[in-house]
């Protein structure tokens, strides 16, 4: 599952996690043409530029202080994948992730499952239940669009789009 060109075509776009460790969905985001694209992480991009040419982190924002840097519904896309298992506060950062959403806003999340090892970087907390994907997505606000598993990967998708309410 991805997104189309015209759920980013012109849209707003924040990558929360966006230290680039093993790729990075920014490469894959901004073909669609994205008004705006922002990449926020703890850790700051210390990339050459042959291995990442474009930066992958505009601004060192931890995930649970979202909101002392951007307004309430900044975003038209909130994209964040495999950064939730290395959150301590996971929960934090979800409902930040809410805040600067977009009424009818689309969340993007991935994690990892049980069965996927230890990856430290920063440091690794958490395994998400496919099962637990429908609640955390309505704890951002959000009804479920999409779950899907990766067994292979023990991982998990999900996209949401968020309520016109608050």
């Amino acid at each position: 599952a991805s997104l189309s060109y015209a759920e980013i075509h012109g849209k707003t776009v924040l990558e929360v996690g966006s230290y680039n460790v093993n790729g990075s969905v920014r490469d894959v985001l901004s073909k669609h043409g994205p008004a705006e694209y922002v990449g926020v992480d703890i850790t700051p991009c210390d990339h050459d530029s042959k291995h990442c040419p474009t930066p992958c982190v505009d601004e060192n924002i931890d995930a649970t202080q979202l909101t002392l840097r951007f307004l309430p519904a900044r975003f038209d896309v909130v994209v964040s994948t495999e950064m939730l298992e290395h959150a301590q506060h996971w929960k934090r950062a979800v409902s930040e992730m809410k805040h600067v959403l977009k009424p009818h806003g689309l969340l993007v999340l991935t994690t990892r499952s049980p069965g996927f090892p230890l990856h430290c970087h920063p440091s690794d907390y958490w395994r998400f239940m496919p099962e637990a994907y429908p609640l955390l997505l309505e704890q951002a606000g959000c009804d479920v669009v999409d779950v899907r598993v990766d067994p292979e990967q023990a991982g998990v998708f999900g996209i949401g789009r968020r309520h016109h309410r608050t």
